[in-house]
């Protein structure tokens, strides 16, 4: 499929509401792996047009919908890929597009590879260590991360009760 509008869209959505996961499993002899592609949002018609674009690149989807109409919520939709043929095609033709899945995408790709040489083996030490590097990035932040962040970004207000040196104002410790 060439590099057209609705690429770069899927792109685009993948980038903001999808995700891409890999997990090993070791419950059998040589282990098994759960990977997943999935788009997530509460528009109806934005997973309609995700199904419709997939179906026009050959990937093979399931549409899930999870309803949160008790809490009050928008229910979710899903579209998740996940048989590793259709992972492989989809991740090849959006790798070029994609802007902050790129890592995890290339990495997958790189998992899938050490994969086909050796099917129905034991996971490599590659393997294993592919699987972290995508944990790893898909990680929200780290305490750390957060707490830089609160220490570096200091508002004083102009209200006049409000007036505080910035060298006065309290950080949070860590516990």
């Amino acid at each position: 499929m060439k590099a057209t509008v609705e690429v770069g869209w899927l792109a685009g959505i993948m980038d903001g509401e999808g995700t891409i996961t890999l997990n090993l499993g070791t419950d059998r002899p040589k282990g098994h792996m759960h990977l997943c592609i999935a788009f997530s949002n509460t528009s109806l018609s934005v997973i309609e047009k995700v199904q419709k674009i997939l179906g026009k690149m050959g990937v093979n989807f399931k549409t899930y919908c999870a309803s949160k109409a008790n809490r009050g919520w928008k229910d979710i939709h899903q579209v998740k890929v996940m048989q590793i043929d259709s992972v492989k095609v989809l991740l090849n033709i959006l790798v070029p597009h994609l802007t902050c899945k790129r890592q995890q995408a290339a990495l997958m790709l790189e998992f899938l590879a050490y994969r086909e040489c050796g099917k129905r083996k034991a996971y490599t030490e590659e393997c294993i260590a592919l699987a972290g590097a995508i944990r790893a990035l898909n990680h929200r932040g780290s305490v750390e991360t957060a707490r830089e962040s609160r220490e570096s970004v200091k508002i004083q207000s102009d209200l006049p009760g409000d007036r505080k040196n910035v060298a006065e104002m309290p950080t949070s410790k860590p516990n």
